[in-house]
C-alpha cells in the first residue's frame, strides 16, 4: 500500500456509522438521477409513440421515401456533435446545473456498480411506462382541437421542464459542497472515495490517451453505441 493511501486511511474519520452515512447519501443523491434520466428517456421515446397517433399522416410524412425514419435518426446528430463539448462543460459548472455522473463522487467503485444498476434500470421503468402514457394520453384526442400525438409532446415536455427546475434545486453537487453533511461527514465520504473535484486536472493529450488506453473505456463505449442503436431501431419499427 503506497503512502497516499496510508494517509487517506489515517484521515477517515473513526466514529462515523458507514451504513447509516450512506443510507443517508443514497436518499439524497440517487432518486433525483432515476427520475432525470426517467424523464430525459421518456423525451426520447414519445416520437415514437406519436408516429403510432397520427403524426405521419398530419405532417404529410411519406413512408416510402422513409421521411419517419429520417425524422427519428437526426436526432443523434446534433448529439453526437455535442458531447465532447458537454463533457468539457463539466469542468466550469457545477452538477445541478450541468448534469452528469455524479455516483462515482460519492461511493467507491464496489459500492457505486450497485447504484449505477439501480440507475440504469431508469431506461426498463421510462420504457415500461412510455407506451402506457402513450396509451392514456391517446384518449385524449380532439381536447382543445390538438391531436393525441401533440400532447403526447406537451404534457411530456412539460413535465420534463418541471424536472429540471426541481433538480436544479435537488441535486446534491460534490460532497464538499454537501451542506446536508456535516464537515466530518463530507471530509470521510471525500478520503474513502479519493474524490476531491477541487484538485482539476488539465485535459490534455497524454490524458485523452491515457483514458482510452483502457480497453474497460472502450468497451464501454461500444456497449453504449449498441444500446443506443437498439433503441433506434426499436423507434423505427415502431
Amino acid at each position: 500500500m503506497d503512502e497516499a493511501v496510508m494517509a487517506d486511511v489515517r484521515q477517515i474519520p473513526t466514529n462515523i456509522d458507514e451504513k447509516a452515512l450512506l443510507r443517508k447519501i443514497d436518499f439524497r443523491v440517487i432518486p433525483v438521477l432515476f427520475i432525470i434520466y426517467v424523464a430525459a428517456f421518456l423525451d426520447r421515446v414519445n416520437i415514437a409513440n406519436a408516429l403510432t397517433l397520427g403524426l405521419p399522416a398530419d405532417l404529410h410524412l411519406n413512408p416510402k421515401t422513409n421521411q419517419a425514419n429520417v425524422a427519428l435518426t437526426i436526432f443523434f446528430v446534433p448529439y453526437i456533435l455535442f458531447e465532447i463539448p458537454s463533457n468539457l462543460l463539466m469542468r466550469y459548472f457545477k452538477p445541478h446545473v450541468w448534469c452528469f455522473y455524479l455516483i462515482s463522487f460519492w461511493y467507491k467503485r464496489e459500492e457505486a456498480q450497485r447504484r449505477f444498476t439501480i440507475y440504469w434500470c431508469s431506461v426498463l421503468v421510462a420504457s415500461m411506462f412510455g407506451g402506457l402514457l402513450a396509451s392514456a394520453i391517446a384518449n385524449m384526442d380532439g381536447v382543445r382541437g390538438k391531436r393525441s400525438w401533440r400532447w403526447i409532446f406537451i404534457l411530456e415536455g412539460i413535465a420534463t421542464i418541471v424536472i429540471g427546475f426541481a433538480a436544479f434545486f435537488l441535486i446534491a453537487d460534490f460532497p464538499a459542497d454537501a451542506k446536508w453533511l456535516t464537515e466530518e461527514e463530507r471530509e470521510w465520504v471525500i478520503t474513502r472515495t479519493r474524490s476531491d473535484e477541487r484538485s482539476k486536472q488539465s485535459i490534455d493529450s497524454r490524458a485523452v490517451l491515457h483514458f482510452f488506453s483502457d480497453i474497460k473505456n472502450i468497451l464501454a463505449g461500444i456497449m453504449y453505441f449498441c444500446r443506443c442503436r437498439d433503441c433506434t431501431l426499436e423507434f423505427q419499427k415502431s
